[in-house]
């Protein structure tokens, strides 16, 4: 909770969650940025991709400011890489694509939301279906 306060009265004028509030002294103005912590709008789902087939997980999530958004594979952050890409898709999405998908992508997914505000998480379980053949 932040506490606003007129500095040529000398006295609290107003409290809000999430507020952050700077005074110009020059000229008495304040100027004030809210924020609000993220929120999925839809958080991953469960998936089964089939091996070496192509497979996906999408959310979407707000926040003010935006939040930062970080994709994990078993609590450890998912590295970029020519089959593994996470990218913004639109405003709001947010899609973890996974190329050729190997029984080494199965695992607890983890999509982390974060700004000022707040902190938020969702999970998913990917499954990998199908055998390698080997001769």
């Amino acid at each position: 909770m932040i506490y606003f306060y007129n500095p040529s009265t000398r006295h609290i004028v107003k409290r809000c969650n999430y507020c952050q509030c700077l005074f110009t002294r020059m000229y008495e103005l304040a100027a004030i940025l809210c924020a609000d912590p993220p929120t999925f709008l839809e958080p991953l789902k469960d998936q089964v991709f089939h091996l070496h087939q192509n497979g996906k997980l999408e959310c979407r999530v707000l926040g003010i400011p935006y939040p930062s958004v970080q994709f994990k594979k078993d609590w450890r952050p998912v590295a970029g890489s020519h089959r593994v890409k996470c990218v913004r898709e639109g405003f709001d999405h947010w899609t973890l694509n996974i190329q050729n998908s190997i029984h080494m992508d199965e695992g607890v997914y983890e999509c982390v939301a974060e700004n000022l505000a707040g902190k938020v998480y969702c999970t998913a379980t990917v499954k990998v279906t199908g055998t390698s053949w080997r001769k």
